[in-house]
């Protein structure tokens, strides 16, 4: 198979799947989410759930699921088409789409994950630290080669359930956990990324409280190699707390990417990459990322990344 993305495929594949969920949705009344999961299971036990269905749909199911199994699709266009699947669902659940990563602001982190991976041995683990339904991290994985474990955290149940299913039907191998990324979990990682939840919780800023707890957990497996690559609200350095985050952290937040406001509705984001190690008198690059429409600007700018990680690394 050609690496390049197929639109047809993509399509097919998000057809059958809506059509198997509304089926679902209209024959039960359950939301379109719940149909989502249903389907999942169905397709990776190999067996039609049938509880409440008239024999008819049952075999009306059987045909589109068998449809979905036996298209010859790659992994990113199973995403994509996925992708738009989890968006019906949440616009019907009445989640908060900004719960999902962008598309292009993925691809940044796929490859800065290049950038810092490279010329590594053996295998790489990445963390992301607010998982979701898994959208950063599978883009990633399906746009990287090399030997990587990736691990997700997430900590509401319906999300994480989301977030199984999206990742096994792209037979993408991620671990995610059903956990607060503040609890105690012992994970070691060489990268630690995440699309953060810049919110305060018990009057402490979240982002602040994540890089101070993962970069204890560097310290306390000697690593001072790595790198962290969070998404945060641009008001980063303006909230409450930020000085008493600044006298306990111990690296380096070495590059600031500010992100087009094209990208999101609400708050404008920026990309924060942080190493673990100190570096005296560092000054911190600040760059700001051209238009997606704008390619040219766009290579100048990974150019100068990719310059400018061979210094630091």
């Amino acid at each position: 198979m050609s690496n390049e993305l197929n639109m047809k495929n993509i399509d097919k594949y998000y057809d059958l799947f809506d059509e198997a969920i509304m089926l679902l949705y209209d024959r039960l009344g359950i939301d379109y989410l719940q149909g989502f999961i249903r389907v999942f299971n169905d397709i990776s036990l190999e067996q039609i759930n049938t509880h409440q269905l008239a024999d008819e749909d049952i075999s009306k199911l059987e045909e589109i699921e068998n449809e979905i199994i036996s298209l010859d699709i790659l992994n990113e266009e199973i995403r994509k088409a996925l992708l738009l699947i989890i968006i019906k669902g949440f616009k019907h659940c009445k989640m908060n789409l900004d719960d999902l990563s962008p598309d292009y602001v993925s691809f940044i982190f796929a490859h800065l994950i290049k950038i810092i991976s490279d010329n590594r041995r053996g295998m790489i683990t990445v963390l992301d630290v607010n998982a979701g339904v898994g959208n950063l991290i599978n883009l990633i994985l399906n746009n990287l080669d090399g030997n990587y474990n990736f691990i997700g955290i997430e900590k509401e149940e319906k999300v994480i359930r989301i977030a199984e299913a999206f990742s096994s039907l792209q037979l993408n191998e991620i671990s995610l956990c059903l956990n607060d990324c503040l609890d105690n979990l012992n994970i070691c990682a060489d990268i630690i990324i995440g699309d953060l939840d810049c919110s305060f919780q018990n009057e402490k800023y979240l982002p602040y409280e994540i890089i101070k707890k993962y970069q204890d957990s560097f310290l306390e497996k000697n690593r001072n190699d790595n790198f962290m690559i969070f998404m945060v609200d641009n008001d980063f350095f303006n909230q409450k707390g930020i000085e008493d985050f600044k006298n306990e952290f111990l690296g380096t937040i070495c590059a600031l990417i500010v992100l087009p406001e094209e990208f999101f509705q609400n708050k404008g984001k920026s990309i924060l990459i942080i190493s673990q190690k100190f570096f005296e008198k560092f000054e911190t690059l600040i760059i700001n990322w051209p238009k997606a429409n704008d390619s040219l600007k766009v290579y100048e700018v990974i150019d100068k990344l990719n310059d400018w990680f061979k210094k630091i690394k």
